[in-house]
């Protein structure tokens, strides 16, 4: 994937115009696995950036996909999760949590 090259690179906003280019293919052919894979990256290309709300919204968005998908990976974001939360307060984690969820309530893996 491109968006990894450039990540790995450090070249974020590259990465990030891939990743989002990939979100709007994976949408469009219904890949969940690879839509909560790309979100995850999206959540680690703003983690590097100390974009730690962004970073959250994104790990809280592929965790859901994940469980629907029944997938362990989930555990994995939990991880990222868990991490970013720590150089967040209780209040902007509550925001963004409810956020995830009333943007992705319509999302469903079918």
């Amino acid at each position: 994937h491109l968006g990894n090259t450039y990540f790995f690179t450090e070249e974020y906003d590259q990465a990030r115009q891939c990743y989002t280019q990939a979100l709007a293919i994976e949408d469009e052919v219904g890949d969940h696995q690879g839509r909560a894979s790309t979100l995850q990256q999206l959540g680690e290309v703003s983690m590097a950036e100390d974009l730690w709300g962004d970073s959250l919204w994104y790990f809280l968005a592929a965790r859901e996909i994940w469980k629907q998908i029944g997938s362990p990976l989930r555990h994995t974001v939990e991880l990222q999760v868990q991490r970013v939360s720590e150089n967040l307060d209780e209040h902007t984690i509550d925001q963004i949590r409810n956020d995830v969820i009333e943007k992705t309530k319509d999302y469903q893996v079918d």
